[in-house]
């Protein structure tokens, strides 16, 4: 959540851009994304053993490796490699009709080691490149072999709360996670120390650190320097995420200055095995002071991702507003809860897309500081059990609700305080132990 002083109304609106036009891309969205692997590579030392792994058939299984339950499944063909992210140990790629492909599969974090090679070759028959077989629902493929894709295959979602965990006496934390059962958080160090993070670490709880200073004008070094000091803390907690600034756009940062600034800490981390999530966002400004225009090609995240070279390793995003907007905009164009499955799209078409976390959204049920619009207490309730089932339907990397307890910002909160539930906070229990069920 934003605490910018310059634009605390639209800190988790749209931006400042009333009266333009939208109009939609034509043409049907490309459903091809971005190759972002590394191939294996020999003599790299670790201590997780190397998977193993087999084929059932068309369908892939390996023996479990790593420390997170995520890992890299690369396909080398004839014509190109394709590389996917699992969170699971059993996947089913698509077949490639007449061709030999080869797989190897490794636990995501750089330090692991490659499994065994395993080759399927698939049966030819005639299709239509880029027609998906029947009943496939995983990947997509051509027929001439040229591979260009990574996507993304999560198991269960990563469901955490932000607030109320701590700071607000030991009785209210302990209420809250247990009637929860949630099992993820957001801290930020740089504001609030260790203290919390590890407090919550002992309880069973595993923080996303948010690295989040007034980053606009901070050199990348400085940045690169800020980011690395964080390490030794979190290899003894055990914590492998950074999300790098909190709502940059909103505070003044460009797609070109956050760039460089994510490049440094991306390049301090080597090695250490920690996955650093970019700010995304919809549209902004060219130094022509136009905006980019997503729905033609533009937008945050594409300038970003001109400006790196590369697509990050994951995106988070904030889409506060009603559950029913859907725009990249403002006004009637505004955002919303429906402008995730939108950005998922525009993301793979303009071979932009990574694991896409929602790293804070809410919706308040009274009127606070940040003028945002409330809802009853059960359409809240009713909007909670909404982001959660849609964050798993859509294959989201992880989800974060804002918030525990009610603030002045506005009363985003599962409880009020003095601690008494709200009707979301049984449906956030309900929901999320029907998706850990």
């Amino acid at each position: 959540m934003s605490n910018s002083a310059l634009d605390p109304v639209h800190s988790r609106m749209d931006g400042d851009r009333n009266g333009r036009s939208r109009l939609c891309r034509g043409g049907v969205l490309a459903v091809l994304g971005v190759l972002l692997a590394i191939g294996p590579g020999a003599g790299i030392a670790a201590a997780d053993p190397a998977p193993v792994l087999h084929a059932d058939g068309t369908r892939l299984r390996w023996s479990p490796s790593g420390r997170d339950g995520l890992y890299r499944l690369i396909a080398l063909g004839s014509s190109g490699r394709s590389t996917w992210k699992v969170q699971a140990t059993a996947f089913t790629p698509l077949a490639v009709p007449g061709a030999a492909i080869t797989y190897e599969v490794k636990a995501a974090h750089s330090e692991s080691p490659w499994s065994n090679q395993v080759t399927i070759s698939y049966p030819a028959r005639s299709t239509t490149p880029h027609e998906k077989p029947s009943g496939s629902g995983e990947g997509t493929g051509t027929g001439s072999g040229e591979s260009v894709e990574e996507v993304t295959v999560h198991g269960p979602l990563k469901v955490g709360l932000i607030g109320g965990l701590t700071g607000w006496g030991a009785t209210a934390g302990e209420t809250i996670r247990k009637a929860t059962g949630v099992k993820y958080t957001r801290i930020s160090p740089v504001a609030e120390g260790w203290g919390a993070g590890r407090e919550l670490v002992s309880e069973g709880i595993t923080p996303l650190v948010l690295y989040d200073p007034e980053m606009h004008g901070m050199s990348p070094a400085k940045v690169a320097e800020g980011v690395k000091s964080m390490l030794p803390t979190m290899r003894e907690l055990g914590l492998t995420e950074i999300e790098l600034g909190n709502e940059v756009y909103y505070h003044g940062s460009s797609a070109w200055e956050y760039a460089a600034q994510y490049r440094a800490a991306q390049e301090a981390l080597t090695g250490s095995g920690v996955v650093l999530i970019a700010d995304a966002w919809t549209d902004a400004q060219k130094p022509n002071g136009e905006w980019s225009q997503w729905e033609y090609g533009g937008g945050w995240c594409v300038l970003f991702v001109e400006a790196l070279g590369h697509v990050p390793e994951a995106w988070s995003f904030h889409p506060y507003g009603p559950m029913s907007a859907d725009g990249f905009g403002s006004g009637a164009h505004r955002q919303g809860w429906a402008t995730v499955p939108r950005m998922l799209a525009y993301m793979k078409a303009d071979h932009v897309y990574a694991p896409l976390n929602i790293t804070e959204v809410g919706q308040p049920t009274y009127e606070g500081t940040d003028g945002n619009t409330p809802v009853s207490e059960s359409e809240q309730a009713a909007d909670v059990r909404q982001y959660l089932t849609q964050a798993s339907e859509w294959g989201l990397a992880s989800f974060y609700l804002y918030e525990g307890i009610d603030t002045g910002e506005g009363g985003y909160g599962l409880y009020k305080w003095p601690l008494k539930a709200k009707p979301s906070a049984a449906a956030f229990a309900e929901t999320l132990a029907k998706l850990n069920g």
